[in-house]
């Protein structure tokens, strides 16, 4: 009785420990998404604004 309580204790302990984790990796990979997200638009930004420059200061000549 008492083994099978232990069992079921630590059981339940693993279970909560791997929800947790579970929540912290989506978490961090959200985490991660959105900044890669944000690279990708700033580079495409980026490349936009040096095209324009590009285009304005050849005009400019």
């Amino acid at each position: 009785q008492k083994l099978r309580e232990e069992f079921t204790q630590k059981t339940r302990d693993w279970q909560q420990e791997e929800r947790i984790l579970n929540q912290f990796y989506n978490k961090e990979h959200n985490l991660m998404y959105e900044l890669w997200r944000d690279v990708v638009s700033f580079r495409k930004e980026f490349t936009e604004l040096k095209g324009t420059t590009e285009r304005d200061l050849n005009r400019v000549r």
